[in-house]
């Protein structure tokens, strides 16, 4: 799924697999004759592979340009159509798509609606169980990131899911996109995979949230990192 990515990319963008260093040398200068009109060529926006995520018959390959552009190809194995590879571009990613398993019937867009009482059930589930299930989890932290773009987030939930760094990195997020009490927020896809080829270790949640202020209306996808300790460390807009 991997080698598809990377032929698409080669066939709508320059993609290299390591950025080129800036050679400097005792030749090279900042000032330039003013008069002069330089003989240079613009160079094209070379995207470079930035990471992966791994989920369910389902690969998202990040790439990011010299230039700072983000661009994101997914690859889904449908093992209903004798293991075919579709590519998808990041905004034709649906809820079904990571993960082919499900029958035809089953296929339709879920409509995530995260529970407001869910850290109180999660603490039940693992009193219960000495675990929790993964939709447990995701409902939980996705309501305490929805929260926190509300700017109605719980202390005491925040301080439960977030590390210092994980919780400054969203606000960041928020300054740069002026997310504030006017937006409505909420969530359209949710889920759970992983940094490396081994699912059996979750520290990635994939999350769309749809944004809007008023008639504008802005979707939002976050990239989630989750530390050994099952605890938001980073939040990246992709």
């Amino acid at each position: 799924m991997h080698a598809a990515c990377e032929q698409y990319m080669e066939s709508h963008c320059n993609v290299e697999e390591q950025s080129p260093a800036v050679d400097v040398t005792e030749d090279t200068f900042i000032d330039t004759d003013s008069t002069s009109v330089p003989d240079v060529t613009p160079e094209p926006n070379v995207y470079t592979e930035y990471d992966r995520g791994y989920f369910e018959d389902f690969l998202m390959v990040r790439y990011v340009s010299e230039n700072g552009d983000i661009h994101v190809v997914g690859a889904r194995l449908d093992r209903t159509n004798g293991a075919e590879i579709k590519l998808l571009d990041q905004r034709d990613f649906r809820s079904e798509h990571f993960s082919a398993g499900e029958e035809e019937s089953e296929k339709k867009e879920k409509k995530w609606k995260f529970w407001p009482n869910s850290e109180q059930e999660l603490e039940e589930e693992m009193e219960k169980n000495g675990s929790v299930s993964e939709e447990s989890f995701v409902s939980c932290v996705g309501q305490c990131i929805l929260d926190i773009l509300s700017s109605a987030e719980d202390e005491e939930r925040v301080f439960s899911h977030f590390t210092e760094e994980g919780e400054a990195s969203l606000l960041r997020i928020m300054q740069v996109m002026e997310i504030d009490a006017d937006c409505s927020v909420s969530s359209v896809l949710a889920q759970m995979g992983a940094s490396a080829p081994d699912l059996e270790t979750m520290d990635r949640l994939y999350l769309r949230c749809k944004l809007q202020r008023g008639a504008e209306v802005t979707y939002l996808n976050f990239l989630v990192k989750l530390n050994e300790n099952m605890m938001i460390y980073d939040v990246d807009t992709i």
